[in-house]
């Protein structure tokens, strides 16, 4: 059977959305019953802004201007974002129908203007100034509840613009998005890959979908194929790439220059208070860590009887996945036992979402792929799965499930105002509920062979979220610093300086081909600067929160819980204190390290276990 084929006839494999249960199907009347709906409320939206945007020179004026301007403004957004939802939600489900597609899109342009029409608030608050805004609260009790979003808008009043020049880097951000497009549309509609032989000579289809479950295949032949190919492709492409991420490297320089900030990362880490030391702590803590790091390379090398280890090596588990064709019940039913730990709220709320629909659980012809949480306030969060049975699809319920429900206990407790989630925060959710099941998981297996997989599982885990993320954060931060010092770097230099970089992190064990230089280039992250620390950070302090909770008392159930219901009412690393981790210190990080060696050690018995047995 020819490639193109087998390619067809995976893909008419796929059931038609019609044809799944109801039962593993999102519900999405409960955001709109009719599209009919949908088109009153974007209508409505219109209307809103419309309205608020006459309210202009209205909010500095009185304590009442104030209060309205900014109770309408919230009114707004709220609804302009389940409209925005919900149109998103539909197109997923099935990216052929063009009426979905038509409905995003429309969402988005509405989006973007109502970000226009509101985009003299800030500035109009600024000029009232700090202390008539404080007699305002005084004079109208309505306020208090705005009380933290006036003072963060006048802590950061020194990088505010005025009105007119606000509308100016407003219509420019259209613009300094360009790049992240066309890097989109380059890589993921015009790129084709090609073919990739497997040790027997057969021919299997490439993508960056596929990409990923082929690095886990025994075929080492496969694997080291699909390294290749993708990455050769991607290094074909390197100076276009080159091209589009030194315009974001620019575009990003530009506005923090804009704003008066001292640098990039100083303009990023701003708007969520985040101290400094906390991007050049966590880097400078796994630094002195890479020996754990090193010597897990030199293990793995020797475990899978390697002269040479690549990266394509890496991923792959030392062990089978001990669970195959897992029903979606019973991987809901693994995930609440391992979360008991959080309590009958906690479990219930879980319980109430996997039995209400707000999950859309099955892959069908045209369903956006990989997994995601979403929702609007007043409305249950949902969540987008492709399940196949697999553990690692486990991980993702509780991973996705995490974040839902992050966003369920949220909305309970807090105003729409303060119902987002940082990504600094919103990392921790989730991943605490992996390293909950992980723990359960690995408790309640038997077998020697079974224990291997979940060990390297876990070691897995961090290399990819916490020391991979890092050697990221390091390559944005060198990246942008030759930008302020004036410099124009090249392909050349992007693939120098990721060479360097895994060198670092891996040490002398792994084999760096010169495919692997091209990695930097198909990252999608880079094209919102320094992004990616947070799924490290969120990591440690995920670590942490699991630690206390599985060691500790009540009590820190209780502070993990307010922790979910506290949104965005306060800054990141405040928020963390009080579920009792420092993000400013270094032991959260030093922690990770510490769980990584003592899963290495326990890996290394099994294998020497193994090797005498």
């Amino acid at each position: 059977m020819t490639t193109e084929k087998a390619q067809e006839k995976e893909t008419l494999s796929l059931p038609e959305r019609p044809d799944i249960p109801e039962k593993y199907t999102w519900r999405l009347e409960d955001l709109f019953e009719t599209a009919k709906d949908w088109e009153k409320a974007l209508r409505t939206v219109e209307s809103m802004g419309k309205d608020l945007a006459s309210r202009k020179g209205s909010l500095k004026a009185s304590a009442d201007g104030l209060l309205e301007g900014l109770t309408l403004s919230e009114a707004l957004e709220e609804l302009m974002e389940r409209v925005f939802v919900y149109a998103h939600l539909l197109s997923h489900q099935d990216t052929r129908n063009q009426k979905g597609q038509s409905m995003a899109a429309r969402a988005v342009s509405l989006a973007v203007k109502t970000g226009e029409l509101t985009s003299f608030i800030v500035p109009e608050i600024i000029e009232a100034g700090l202390e008539r805004v404080k007699g305002f609260i005084a004079e109208r009790k309505e306020l208090e509840c705005y009380r933290f979003l006036l003072e963060d808008i006048f802590r950061q009043s020194a990088h505010r613009l005025s009105t007119e020049e606000e509308t100016l880097l407003s219509g420019a951000g259209e613009i300094a998005h360009a790049p992240e497009s066309i890097f989109s549309m380059l890589t993921n509609a015009d790129m084709s890959f090609p073919d990739v032989e497997d040790e027997k000579g057969q021919l299997h289809p490439l993508s960056q979908e596929r990409y990923g479950t082929y690095l886990l295949s025994p075929d080492r032949t496969l694997r080291e194929n699909s390294f290749r190919a993708l990455h050769g492709m991607f290094g074909s492409y390197k100076n276009t790439l080159s091209g589009t991420l030194n315009a974001t490297l620019r575009g990003a320089a530009y506005f923090a220059r804009s704003r008066k900030y001292s640098s990039t990362l100083e303009a990023a880490l701003a708007p969520d208070n985040i101290p400094l030391e906390v991007y050049h702590g966590l880097i400078k803590t796994v630094q002195e860590h890479l020996h754990l790091l090193h010597r897990y390379t030199s293990v793995k090398k020797r475990a899978l009887a390697l002269e040479s280890i690549h990266m394509y090596d890496m991923y792959f588990p030392l062990a089978p996945e001990p669970g195959k064709n897992i029903s979606y019940e019973d991987a809901c039913r693994m995930v609440a036992e391992s979360l008991r730990l959080l309590g009958d709220d906690y479990v219930s709320l879980l319980l109430e979402g996997f039995e209400s629909r707000w999950v859309d659980v099955l892959e069908n012809r045209g369903k956006r792929g990989g997994a995601y949480s979403w929702g609007s306030y007043g409305v249950h969060p949902y969540v987008l799965l492709n399940y196949n049975g697999t553990f690692r699809d486990v991980f993702t319920i509780a991973h996705e499930m995490g974040h839902a429900l992050h966003k369920a206990f949220t909305d309970e407790k807090q105003p729409f105002v303060y119902s987002s989630h940082s990504i600094f925060t919103a990392e921790v959710a989730s991943t605490t509920n992996e390293i909950l099941l992980h723990r359960a998981l690995q408790e309640s297996v038997n077998s020697r062979e079974e224990k291997l997989y979940f060990a390297n599982a876990l070691l897995e885990q961090i290399r990819t979220t916490f020391f991979r993320q890092t050697l990221f954060a390091e390559f944005e931060l060198k990246v942008h610093g030759m930008i302020a010092e004036g410099e124009a770097p090249t392909a050349e230099t992007f693939c120098s300086l990721w060479r360097s970089l895994n060198e670092k992190y891996y040490g002398n064990d792994l084999q760096i081909d010169t495919e692997l230089e091209y990695e930097w280039a198909r990252i999608p992250h880079f094209y919102s600067p320094f992004y990616v620390y947070q799924y490290a950070t969120g990591y440690a302090a995920a670590t942490a929160i699991s630690r206390n909770i599985t060691e500790g008392s009540s009590r820190e159930v209780k502070r993990y819980l307010e922790f979910l219901e506290s949104g965005k009412s306060d800054y990141p690393v405040k928020l963390l204190r009080q579920a009792g981790v420092d993000m400013t210190s270094s032991e959260p990080v030093k922690e990770v390290a510490s769980l990584f060696e003592k899963t290495l050690k326990e890996l290394e018995r099994l294998l020497q276990e193994n090797q005498e047995g």
